[in-house]
């Protein structure tokens, strides 16, 4: 080979070389949010582009279901690489599930259905890798991506409770024995029975990991245990008694168990026991009693005669305080934050500090009733659903520190309601400034040539 075509292979590899090298993948990792219109139908938005994009439109009569089963788990999940697992139904036919692959623009690659027809979603596993399936009271399992479902039980009917922390072991009840709970391992189907003092009536999980807070009926009335299924522990926190409505849930210290019972059919209380059953009255008309996150602040919603009021107690005192009154009736709990809480009040979108010094209104929004229903995943915004006068529902987005609000969604879309964030890989490709070295390679190949 002449030193002609070495220089030439040469300058033609460098260029080869360089240019894919200076080709670089450019991550955009915006997600999609996923959203319903009235109908049911679900879509993937994504608001850097614009793209509103259909997912059940094409594959069926896909609807999305809001109906929940179970420990209010809604019949639909988001899986990690693009996989969305969703309920769907018709009017004349049972509830099912099915799940969708999206690729990198964001569109469905194709759904799959059930393994067993008239399955409904259950939950999913805790490393999200299957599908529990609920069909006449039957477990059955699916793995994401596939068409086949397995049954894992063969006693029925069955409910679901929930899971155990970081386990493969499901809690459940089995309806001819209410005086037991159950652990399923869904991956063999094998059941251990954990027997329960009296009829159970509702399991919720503990502020301290891998404990639950359950409720009994006795003989002599309502009673209310911390267990830990794992290890068998079991701590009575209150004795058989007045039937409580719920348990708002123990204090970060773990002395103090929370609930609210009915003294007659106008009025409920907001009451704290101790460990040696101790019990005492905080509260009186209480609505609904709401934890901090780490457990140390109670935020108390009172309604008397049409006089709505809100407390806070600390739990290092317990020494409830009023910090804002004239609630309207369309009043919602906002979102704790680092220094206070957010709550709605109709329109008004009002930050209070936790020691209740202070508050202020951040947003008057165009809605007369709004919930905040997320996070952005950037945690810089928060996703707001609004419904006005004529009930037309809408997506904001707003900045927690009042900065900044933003409408979500083009205006004539039919918004239903907001489901979460799907994570789709995204990217597009761009050049490097290395393919100018490239091109200086073919070049002085080329002056070789000539200088040959």
């Amino acid at each position: 080979m002449s030193v002609r075509h070495i220089a030439t292979v040469v300058g033609l590899i460098g260029l080869f070389l360089v240019v894919t090298l200076g080709l670089a993948r450019k991550d955009n990792p915006a997600p999609y949010m996923i959203v319903t219109d009235t109908s049911g139908h679900a879509f993937l938005y994504h608001e850097t582009t614009g793209n509103l994009i259909s997912v059940t439109a094409g594959w069926g009569d896909y609807t999305f279901s809001d109906g929940r089963t179970g420990v209010d788990k809604y019949l639909y999940a988001i899986i990690p690489d693009g996989w969305l697992v969703m309920g769907y139904g018709t009017t004349s036919s049972p509830l099912r599930t099915a799940s969708f692959k999206f690729n990198a623009a964001g569109t469905v690659a194709r759904p799959i259905v059930p393994g067993e027809s008239e399955a409904s979603l259950l939950t999913v596993t805790p490393d999200e890798e299957w599908m529990i399936l609920s069909s006449q009271g039957h477990f059955y399992r699916q793995r994401v991506g596939s068409d086949a479902a397995d049954l894992i039980t063969e006693r029925a009917p069955l409910s679901y409770f929930g899971w155990l922390a970081n386990s493969r072991m499901m809690i459940v009840v089995a309806h001819d024995d209410p005086n037991s709970l159950s652990l399923l391992d869904f991956r063999t189907g094998e059941m251990q029975s954990v027997e329960m003092g009296g009829a159970f009536v509702s399991l919720t999980p503990s502020f301290k990991p891998g404990w639950f807070l359950l409720q009994e009926n006795s003989g002599t009335g309502q009673a209310i245990y911390h267990v830990n299924f794992t290890s068998g522990e079991r701590v009575a926190l209150l004795p058989p008694g007045d039937e409580a409505v719920y348990v708002a849930g123990l204090d970060a210290s773990g002395q103090f168990l929370i609930y609210v019972s009915v003294t007659n059919q106008t009025s409920r209380e907001l009451w704290r026991v101790d460990q040696q059953n101790h019990i005492d009255l905080l509260v009186e008309n209480t609505v609904f009693a709401e934890w901090s996150p780490y457990h140390t602040i109670l935020l108390v919603f009172t309604e008397k005669e049409l006089q709505r009021e809100l407390w806070l107690i600390p739990a290092d005192s317990w020494q409830p305080f009023r910090v804002y009154t004239a609630l309207s009736r369309n009043f919602d709990f906002g979102y704790w934050l680092d220094d206070g809480f957010l709550i709605l009040d109709g329109h008004t979108v009002i930050f209070a500090s936790n020691d209740g010094s202070s508050w202020n209104t951040l947003y008057n929004l165009p809605t007369q009733r709004n919930e905040v229903v997320g996070w952005s995943p950037d945690d810089e915004w928060l996703m707001v659903w609004g419904q006005d006068a004529s009930f037309k529902n809408w997506l904001f987005k707003i900045r927690p520190d009042g900065s900044q609000v933003q409408m979500v969604l083009p205006k004539e879309f039919d918004f239903g309601g907001f489901r979460g964030w799907l994570s789709v890989e995204s990217f597009d490709w761009h050049f490097l400034p290395l393919l100018g070295v490239g091109v200086v390679l073919l070049l002085a190949g080329g002056r070789s040539l000539r200088r040959s």
